[in-house]
C-alpha cells in the first residue's frame, strides 16, 4: 500500500483518510504489522479516524520499541525491540577484522531481536472478563511482587473458581502464569544488560537463584547462561 512519509498538512491528511479507508475494508479481526513505531502511530491514528476499535476489532504491532512513540500512542503501541546494541559490537568487530585485514570477504550480520514487548494495541484476549482482568494485571506488573492471593483479589472472585477457569482457558494455572512472565522479563533483561544471572533472576522476581536457573532451563531449554551466550554468538 502505497503511502507517502514526511508529509505534513494537507497531504498527510489525504494519505491518513486513504489509509484509515483501506484499513476499514479489511476483514476483522485482524493484525497489522508496522514497518517501525512512527508508522504504527500513524496506523492507530487512521484507526480513530475509521472508528475501529484497536485491539478488539484490529491489532497493531510497531519494530523499535522506541519508547516515547509507543506510550505516547493511543491506545500505547506494541513493538518489536530490536538487539541494537549487539548489532553495533557486532559491526564493530566485523569492522576491526577487516581493518586489520582477518577478514576479507563480505559477511551479513543477522542479530535475533529481543522479543516483543506487549502494550495494550495488542492486548486483546479471547477470554472471559475476569480471566482478561487476571492476565492484565499479570502482565501489567511483569509477574513482580505479586501472588496468586494478588491475582485473585484483583479479579474479585474466588480463588477456586478462578484457577479453575484460569486453567481451562490459558493452559496453565495462575502461578505458572506469573512465572511465565517473569521468564520473559529475565530473557530481555539478559539480552540487554550485562548484569549476572543471579541478579536478572532476582530482578525478575524469582525467589532464589537455583529455583530460577531450573524454571529457565525447563522452560527454555538451556540455561540462563548458555542462552545469552548463544544469542550473543
Amino acid at each position: 500500500m502505497p503511502v507517502t512519509r514526511g508529509f505534513t498538512g494537507p497531504v498527510w491528511e489525504r494519505e491518513q483518510e486513504f489509509l484509515a479507508h483501506w484499513i476499514g475494508e479489511l476483514p476483522t479481526p485482524v493484525g497489522l504489522f508496522a514497518c517501525d513505531d512512527d508508522r504504527g502511530r500513524e496506523v492507530l491514528e487512521a484507526c480513530t479516524l475509521a472508528g475501529i476499535k484497536v485491539p478488539t476489532d484490529v491489532g497493531v504491532l510497531g519494530v523499535d520499541n522506541d519508547e516515547v512513540f509507543c506510550d505516547l500512542s493511543d491506545p500505547p503501541l506494541s513493538s518489536i525491540a530490536q538487539n541494537a546494541e549487539t548489532s553495533g559490537y557486532r559491526a564493530a568487530e566485523l569492522l576491526d577484522g577487516m581493518m586489520r585485514k582477518k577478514i576479507g570477504k563480505p559477511r551479513r550480520i543477522v542479530v535475533e531481536a529481543t522479543g516483543v514487548i506487549a502494550r495494550r494495541s495488542t492486548d486483546y484476549l479471547a477470554v472471559g472478563d475476569e480471566i482478561a482482568t487476571a492476565l492484565k494485571f499479570i502482565r501489567d506488573h511483569n509477574g513482580k511482587n505479586i501472588s496468586v492471593e494478588h491475582v485473585v483479589r484483583e479479579a474479585a472472585t474466588s480463588r477456586r473458581s478462578l484457577e479453575k477457569t484460569f486453567r481451562t482457558s490459558v493452559g496453565r494455572t495462575i502461578h505458572e502464569e506469573i512465572q511465565l512472565v517473569r521468564l520473559d522479563l529475565a530473557k530481555r533483561l539478559l539480552l540487554e544488560t550485562p548484569d549476572s544471572v543471579e541478579k536478572v533472576g532476582h530482578m525478575a522476581g524469582f525467589g532464589s537463584t537455583p529455583y530460577f536457573i531450573q524454571f529457565f532451563l525447563k522452560w527454555v531449554g538451556k540455561t540462563p547462561r548458555r542462552y545469552r551466550v548463544d544469542l550473543a554468538s
